[in-house]
């Protein structure tokens, strides 16, 4: 399921996704959107993105596992500034 949850961030819920898969996801994704810029250099693209996993010993429900979700996002976009600088 992917659903918008606000401006430009949008959330994708996978059952049963193993995290090798995600990962897999990314590296395509970020492969693409490097074929994109170099196609399309005077529109540079970027995704910052974050994941996790549902984890019981730390999630109530799934807010809880989007929230850290979310975090991990946010810290994926500060390295992204930061590469910038």
């Amino acid at each position: 399921m992917v659903g918008r949850i606000g401006g430009d961030e949008f959330c994708v819920i996978a059952e049963n996704a193993k995290e090798s898969k995600i990962k897999e996801a990314y590296q395509e994704m970020n492969t693409l959107i490097e074929q994109y810029n170099k196609e399309y250099p005077q529109m540079n693209m970027s995704v910052a993105y974050g994941y996790a996993t549902y984890d019981p010993s730390k999630d109530e429900d799934i807010k809880d596992t989007r929230g850290r979700a979310d975090k991990n996002m946010y810290r994926n976009k500060m390295e992204m500034k930061q590469e910038i600088q």
